[in-house]
């Protein structure tokens, strides 16, 4: 964990809308970095706004890998 925690310190962060299930989160991996093909990037998750009662989409942080 500690090498994850100094990523964060140093790395660009974006925001961005995400059509998420509550299946999606209960598939969740916080430690599994995700790949965004819009971005052409692999991202480590590090936050997510999700209402599981909204049918809108949820803020999710994205934290870049270099």
């Amino acid at each position: 964990y500690n090498s994850v925690i100094g990523v964060f310190d140093y790395a660009k962060r974006i925001e961005c809308d995400v059509r998420l299930t509550a299946l999606d989160i209960d598939n969740f991996d916080p430690i599994t970095p995700v790949y965004i093909r819009e971005f052409d990037a692999h991202f480590y998750v590090n936050k997510i706004k999700f209402e599981y009662t909204s049918r809108k989409s949820s803020v999710v942080e994205l934290i870049k890998l270099f």
